[in-house]
């Protein structure tokens, strides 16, 4: 990272190897590297709205402060693209090394310490199951490396969740924020999700031209934890967002169930980009965009207050945000 902005700064001259560095070093000392933080809410929130939130800030400051990034780093970061803001490609490949460097900060401020190599510890990590299809492989391949004894047992999100984490039963959620105790449970975002549509293929009333009016008309299939009527969801905030309601007709506990029952039907239902990619390919399905206000939703990782200066689960918090972090996207198709 710090290479990378010492390059920004001298991009348009050339420089012997010792020069090069003196003036990456004079540079950085010219910085204010309370920026990185913000750097960091900016390019995983890809929003300044949801980062000024996240960061307790104005809208106002967070948004002087990308200018300021912007200027730094002579790249827009961030542009608009429709209702949302999507990275630069620039941005793209800055994100993990901003997480990366700002997680090795902190663990260098740290007295305390873990060996995550020789640790038989068990994590438990609450997530959507289509969270877990997306993110278990690479979360696997890693701790082989790096955690190789440590376990990850994952667990089926439950509406008692808030207890759950309270009581130390689960260790970690990640989840589209949702409705907690700020006073019990600590969080901080990874990345963004985009929610799509997903109908039979077959289904001629379902496409990306169809009304808000028709949409909700339609019969839609959900997630909902316990299989009773939706949580405070994403889905649940976009129409909440749009001031409408829609026609719920078939409830599941798990998001990879939704293909499945949609398919050879007239119904439809929400799911995050990944798993419409996925099941795009397996079933007779299509996807597209909602006609809703915004489809973008920020997954964020929660565990409780009382395991904040754990050695163990201060590791676990930095390995998830940096797995998560790398994690390419999957190629998609939408309509």
């Amino acid at each position: 990272l710090t290479a990378k902005i010492g390059e920004r700064a001298s991009q348009h001259q050339r420089f012997s190897s010792e020069q090069s560095i003196g003036i990456t070093m004079l540079h950085l000392r010219s910085i204010n590297l309370n920026l990185l933080p913000i750097l960091r809410e900016l390019l995983v929130q890809q929003s300044v709205t949801a980062a000024a939130r996240t960061l307790n800030m104005s809208q106002s400051a967070t948004s002087e402060a990308l200018g300021r990034l912007r200027d730094l780093f002579e790249d827009r970061l961030l542009v608009q693209e429709g209702r949302n803001m999507r990275l630069t490609p620039f941005a793209k490949n800055l994100l993990p090394e901003v997480v990366d460097a700002l997680e090795s900060m902190e663990h260098i401020f740290s007295a305390q310490t873990f060996d995550a190599i020789q640790s038989q510890r068990k994590f438990t990590l609450s997530t959507p199951d289509m969270i877990a299809l997306q993110f278990g492989g690479a979360l696997n391949r890693k701790m082989e490396q790096q955690a190789p004894n440590a376990a990850l047992p994952f667990l089926h999100v439950s509406s008692d969740i808030q207890s759950r984490l309270d009581v130390g039963a689960v260790d970690f959620l990640i989840s589209p924020p949702g409705d907690f105790d700020s006073d019990k449970v600590r969080s901080t975002p990874l990345l963004q999700l985009e929610y799509l549509c997903i109908a039979d293929a077959e289904n001629g009333a379902a496409h990306a031209d169809m009304t808000l009016q028709d949409y909700c008309k339609m019969r839609h299939v959900v997630f909902s934890p316990d299989a009773k009527e939706p949580w405070e969801s994403p889905e649940a905030s976009m129409l909440k967002a749009a001031g409408v309601s829609q026609r719920n007709v078939i409830y599941l506990p798990y998001l990879s169930f939704l293909p499945f029952i949609v398919e050879n039907t007239s119904s439809v239902a929400l799911v995050h980009r990944f798993g419409a990619d996925v099941f795009n390919s397996l079933l007779n399905i299509k996807t597209f965009r909602p006609p809703l206000p915004y489809t973008n939703f920020s997954l964020s990782l929660y565990w409780s207050i009382t395991s904040d200066h754990d050695p163990a689960h201060r590791w676990m918090r930095q390995f998830l945000k940096t797995v998560l972090a790398e994690t390419t996207s999957h190629p998609h198709r939408t309509e």
